[in-house]
């Protein structure tokens, strides 16, 4: 009898144990909050670029999963003792993981951003730099040759017949023309000066549409400087972080660039909108994070007086993190470069991240 129940038993182990029963049973996909690479929505239902091309890469493979939300740690971890198949979200490939778990191939590359409060210098300070700038001169003198071609041509018509106006004698007659062709440009117009012959109204009718879209155009640029001149960074380079309070996302590839930076006054948060509130509330004068995710967050936010500025250092390559020996690890490299080279994946991107 013993050995009946025994052998039963076996027969149950190889069972439940076979290959094929193994196969039967749904990935576990590792996934955390990483917008807009991975992000749950208020319905329940995971999205972004890295959970919709797992989902057409999936499909593709005919592999049937279920996606886990995690931390960062767990999902390393997971990774690593076999808890988790795979993992997807923004994981960046280091060597430091590479000895534990295994990569996919890259599928995006990103680069560090430094996310910090916007602050306003005082009103007049843009406006006299301005004034006093070479772009400035260099514009004015863009504009002088062509209101004094205008101003010589209404002279050359208007010399003779319209001497009251635009004086018969070279040296005054141009200078009341070139104060015609002035006060036409800027719109202001006062009166005192009117071509009356058919071709001075003429090439004076084409010299006010052309002042128009001129002075549009100057006055968009000052506008554009001004603004962003009256704008400034708290932090504007690496440098700067090593006299402010940094926040970052702990135990990330962020954290440890940091570290080799020698940066002190670093705090490590649990979740990127932790990292995002430590600067909001004026914990943290910066956020250390892959700029993509940083820049994203704050559109979505609306965090008007937050500036994102990309540093070329510390690229960060995005993969797909596997266990160690992955028998998954071939056809979803396969998958991965087809899908990558495809429209689909073009338009995937520019869908959360623009051109």
């Amino acid at each position: 009898m013993n050995r009946i129940i025994a052998l039963l038993a076996f027969l149950l182990v190889i069972l439940v144990y076979s290959p094929d029963a193994l196969a039967e049973q749904p990935l576990k996909v590792a996934t955390k909050n990483a917008p807009p690479f991975s992000m749950k929505g208020p319905d329940g239902e995971w999205r972004g670029i890295s959970i919709e091309m797992w989902r057409d890469i999936a499909e593709q493979l005919e592999l049937d999963y279920e996606l886990h939300e995690t931390t960062l740690n767990e999902m390393l971890a997971g990774l690593e003792d076999g808890t988790y198949e795979a993992a997807v979200a923004a994981l960046t490939v280091t060597s430091e993981r590479e000895k534990v778990i295994d990569f996919s191939h890259p599928f995006y590359t990103a680069g560090l951003g430094i996310a910090t409060r916007a602050t306003k210098s005082g009103k007049w300070l843009p406006v006299v730099q301005i004034l006093f700038s070479w772009d400035f001169f260099k514009a004015l003198f863009a504009i002088f040759p062509a209101m004094l071609l205008f101003a010589i041509v209404v002279w050359f018509f208007e010399r003779r017949a319209n001497p009251e106006q635009f004086d018969g004698k070279k040296d005054k007659g141009l200078l009341h023309a070139l104060w015609w062709s002035a006060v036409t440009m800027t719109t202001v117009g006062y009166g005192d000066k009117a071509p009356s012959t058919f071709p001075g109204r003429i090439f004076g009718g084409i010299w006010m549409f052309f002042g128009i879209i001129v002075i549009s155009v100057f006055t968009a640029s000052i506008t554009t400087t001004l603004t962003t001149e009256s704008l400034r960074a708290n932090v504007s380079s690496l440098s700067d972080l090593h006299r402010v309070t940094v926040s970052t996302l702990a135990d990330s590839t962020s954290a440890r660039f940091l570290e080799q930076l020698r940066v002190r006054n670093v705090i490590e948060s649990r979740t990127n909108l932790d990292a995002i509130g430590e600067l909001m509330d004026g914990n943290a004068e910066a956020v250390v994070y892959d700029a993509p995710i940083l820049k994203y967050m704050v559109k979505q936010r609306s965090l008007e007086d937050v500036m994102v500025i990309s540093v070329p250092e510390g690229k960060q390559h995005y993969g797909i993190g596997l266990g160690q020996g992955s028998p998954y690890r071939e056809s979803i490299n396969r998958a991965l470069l087809t899908y990558t080279n495809s429209d689909k994946w073009q338009r995937l991107v520019r869908k959360y991240l623009g051109e």
